[in-house]
């Protein structure tokens, strides 16, 4: 143990210090531990309740009306559009079942819309792509059709 006086270690259970010569009364030690104990008992039931306050003003967990919007932000940005959007989508309908009213979650359900939505585009737009490469390939080679049809043997 370590007196609190000098601070130099003393023996446990000492009731003074042979450096210092200050007495200990252990009594008051546990008194002052019962206190402390009684004002954490006391701190941890004022947190709970302002936990259940807070809960209350804000419904349903926000963090999931949250996730849902930054699923969508991230589908809109191209972070795993598909698998971000869908996400954000399941969010958005969880955190409407739960009773949710927040903005966000409805944001998130249409940021996720949009991202699958310009995802479909930029697939079509692909393989539209893809095609009149194709067709110009075979447009500004004459004979090639020919060609792949005789090596074909069609």
């Amino acid at each position: 143990m370590i007196c609190p006086t000098c601070g130099k270690e003393i023996e446990d259970g000492a009731l003074v210090c042979e450096y210092c010569n200050q007495e200990f009364t252990y009594e008051e030690e546990a008194t002052e531990v019962a206190e402390a104990e009684a004002v954490e008992e006391a701190v941890e039931e004022a947190v709970e309740e302002v936990a259940e306050e807070v809960e209350e003003v804000a419904g349903p967990s926000n963090v999931l009306a949250i996730l849902s919007l930054v699923c969508g932000g991230l589908g809109i940005l191209g972070f795993f559009p598909l698998i971000a959007s869908i996400a954000g989508i399941i969010l958005s309908v969880i955190y409407k079942k739960k009773g949710g009213k927040n903005v966000m979650g409805k944001v998130g359900l249409i940021l996720s819309i949009v991202a699958i939505v310009l995802k479909v585009v930029a697939i079509i737009l692909s393989i539209v792509a893809v095609v009149a490469v194709i067709v110009l390939a075979f447009l500004s080679t004459p004979g090639l059709l020919e060609d792949i049809l005789w090596e074909l043997g069609l």
